[in-house]
């Protein structure tokens, strides 16, 4: 499987300023959740596929490789998620004291459906400037609305 990792800025940025796999090499993300960082081959074709998914989902618009989040959009996305977000909640909320200390594996696995609803690590980053790599999800929740979001570079990685 692979994702997106989107290089995002307030303002336009130079190319020869974005990001790269190179410049990720040393990331977080690579060993924990990625096995494999490159390069898009086609911008453009991965461009269409943001726009669409942003238009498809009803979070935002795509033009002149910037895209702005429309202020519904978040509730509207994340809305598909929460009653699983419930489910794992209450199914962390009726763990025994025995099973929360004996039973390491589905604790384990309980917390990480909890956190695959708040932000999937397996699903696309955004790379906030040069500094800050996080899930696609945890943008989302904490980006401005009606706000310009320009687009850097652009790499893939497999999991």
């Amino acid at each position: 499987m692979h994702c997106n990792i989107y290089q995002i800025y307030e303002e336009p940025l130079d190319c020869e300023d974005w990001m790269d796999a190179d410049f990720l090499s040393d990331s977080p993300l690579w060993g924990t959740v990625a096995n494999h960082i490159d390069d898009v081959r086609d911008r453009g074709a991965v461009l269409q596929s943001f726009e669409k998914w942003l238009t498809e989902h009803g979070l935002g618009t795509l033009a002149n490789e910037a895209f702005v989040l429309c202020e519904h959009g978040r509730n509207e996305y994340f809305s598909k998620r929460y009653p699983a977000f419930q489910k794992a909640v209450s199914a962390l909320c009726n763990f025994t004291l025995l099973q929360f200390t004996d039973d390491f594996n589905e604790l384990h696995d309980r917390i990480a459906d909890l956190e695959k609803t708040v932000a999937d690590k397996y699903d696309a980053y955004i790379l906030w400037g040069m500094t800050e790599l996080m899930p696609i999800d945890e943008f989302l929740r904490t980006a401005k609305t009606d706000n310009p979001y320009y687009i850097g570079g652009i790499c893939s990685y497999q999991f």
